[in-house]
């Protein structure tokens, strides 16, 4: 039973790190992307005040004309960079930042079939100690059930979750101590 609680830390403990994981990775990837919007909308703004510049240098003597151009185009080089940092911001970070989306979603299912699984290994368990109750007389009955009922589980449970290793219960668990438990040659 000692197992079982542990598990039960263990599967708290996973819960509570992917719920903080998707509440801040949530954050941060709305924050990020608030922050390109932002960016990208003060780099449209200076694109206009560039058109501005250019405008108002046609109209003026060609000295003031040249000097602001020349300003223009500075400012427009300086939102060149902007760009290319809307377009890092973008690839390097906000779409990462999406993947764990996609991540956590797949750690809650495997965390669902792990409990589902753990939830029947417990009747399972009740089941034995039911029958080991009603007739502790017939240990071959009780052994061949639990031997039974072990590999069933554990070939769901290696089947459902191929890179989970399979749980360790001492020997001493089961009324046959050579029963031991091993993952199924699959």
């Amino acid at each position: 039973m000692n197992v079982i609680l542990f598990r039960d830390t263990q599967v708290k403990i996973m819960e509570n790190t992917i719920a903080n994981a998707e509440k801040y990775f949530g954050k941060f990837c709305s924050l990020m992307a608030a922050y390109t919007r932002k960016t990208a909308k003060l780099r449209d703004k200076s694109d206009v005040l560039v058109k501005q510049l250019i405008d108002y240098a046609n109209t003026e003597n060609p000295e003031l004309r040249t000097t602001v151009k020349n300003f223009a185009e500075d400012l427009a080089r300086v939102q060149d960079y902007r760009q290319a940092e809307v377009e890092r911001l973008e690839k390097k970070v906000i779409e990462p930042l999406k993947v764990y989306g996609v991540l956590i979603k797949q750690a809650r299912a495997e965390i669902k079939k792990f409990n589902s699984a753990r939830k029947n290994e417990i009747k399972q368990l009740e089941k034995l100690e039911k029958i080991r109750q009603k007739s502790p007389s017939d240990r071959h009955m009780i052994v061949s059930l639990a031997e039974r009922n072990w590999v069933n589980f554990s070939f769901g449970f290696c089947k459902r979750t191929p890179a989970s290793p399979m749980p360790h219960y001492p020997s001493s668990d089961f009324p046959n101590s050579n029963f031991q438990c091993r993952k199924p040659n699959l």
